[in-house]
């Protein structure tokens, strides 16, 4: 069975139980072969979703990318043969939007499939790193193989060449892999303008996709 996995921290709670409640709903995530999971980083307790399974990890946010590692790792001693559909709090979803990727598969010479398509590129396989070097950008909607999250976890992401946010991350051992990336249309937006990195924002050509195909639009009519 597939993990849908929302990652969410203290301080976003109106708008994280908003995403919760638009994936539950419109987004068909009760109508999906998979196990709903809210990953929340905070010192204090997540707050309570119908629908969703609460896995809390009591710390004050730090790093993003230290945070998802960390999920990551905790996948894949519990569940190494899921995939994962890793989607941020701040998303608004398209309908239909889970069932359709809990029956996506990422095409050949992929790493994983982005849902959110913030850097404007043509739909299909892409290098992890793009193409201007910058690497690979935004998480807020993405479908990893468990073939990936077994070589994602168990790569140590304290390393220098990973100093970078999740993301990129990701990127980076995609790329190391001899894999890209697969964009396909957005079936997100990004409806969030405060980043989870403590300061900076996400105004501008950062955000939102220009492609977000409408909150109406039935993901299912692509099948």
């Amino acid at each position: 069975m597939t993990n849908l996995v929302v990652t969410a921290i203290a301080g976003r709670e109106s708008i994280t139980a908003r995403t919760l409640v638009e994936l539950r709903d419109r987004g068909g995530a009760l109508d999906a072969n998979v196990k709903r999971t809210l990953f929340w980083t905070s010192l204090s307790p997540p707050p309570t979703v119908a629908g969703w399974r609460p896995l809390w990890l009591p710390q004050k946010p730090r790093v993003a990318r230290d945070e998802v590692w960390w999920l990551l790792r905790d996948l894949q001693i519990r569940d190494p043969y899921a995939d994962l559909i890793l989607v941020e709090d701040d998303v608004e979803p398209c309908r239909n939007l889970i069932p359709y990727l809990e029956q996506w598969r990422t095409p050949p010479g992929a790493a994983f499939t982005t849902f959110f398509n913030g850097r404007r590129l043509e739909e299909g396989l892409h290098p992890a790193l793009a193409p201007d070097g910058r690497g690979f950008w935004f998480s807020q909607c993405l479908k990893l193989p468990a073939s990936f999250l077994a070589r994602a976890a168990a790569t140590d992401v304290n390393a220098g060449r990973y100093s970078c946010g999740q993301d990129v991350a990701l990127g980076v051992v995609a790329h190391d892999a001899g894999l890209g990336v697969w964009y396909h249309p957005s079936l997100v937006q990004h409806v969030g303008h405060q980043s989870t990195i403590p300061g900076q924002t996400l105004t501008g050509k950062r955000a939102p996709a220009c492609d977000f195909v409408g909150a109406e639009f039935d993901a299912l009519s692509m099948l």
